[in-house]
């Protein structure tokens, strides 16, 4: 009887990007238009292809991103990077000669500190480091996200 009655009244889906919309804290580089000087086409490009990976270091969650492939040409620096943090996940932009490479993850395995959440830039390897400040710094991070 109570499968049927959930069936009847389904919950309304929820809208996975609306937490990197509503008023995230950024830890952006100085240059906001730094697109304009780097010639971009405008086309957008996922950096989820490139792959990425995570380690629980204590009180943070460190993430790296190879940029390898993205930045086949051309020089990499912060004043190209853009991340933008929420307390369920984060969204880094890196803009570049061939268009915007965004990663998205709008929803984490657990909560983050947005205020002492930040990234670095590994402009020898190209790599883009963010470091997620775990809310509770007692939970072990076994996953990134909840599925």
């Amino acid at each position: 009887m109570a499968a049927s009655a959930a069936r009847a009244q389904p919950l309304a889906p929820k809208r996975l990007d609306a937490a990197l919309t509503a008023a995230p804290t950024a830890v952006a580089a100085p240059a906001a238009h730094a697109a304009e000087k780097t010639g971009e086409t405008g086309a957008t490009h996922s950096l989820a292809k490139c792959g990425y990976w995570f380690e629980d270091a204590g009180d943070v969650v460190k993430l790296t991103v190879p940029l390898a492939d993205a930045c086949t040409a051309g020089q990499f620096s912060k004043e190209l990077v853009e991340c933008a943090f929420t307390r369920t996940g984060f969204r880094l932009q890196v803009r570049l000669a061939n268009g915007v490479h965004v990663l998205a993850i709008p929803e984490l395995a657990y909560f983050i500190d947005p205020e002492a959440s930040s990234f670095t830039i590994r402009s020898a390897s190209k790599r883009v480091v963010l470091s997620l400040a775990k809310q509770d710094p007692k939970r072990s991070w076994s996953k990134l996200t909840p599925l």
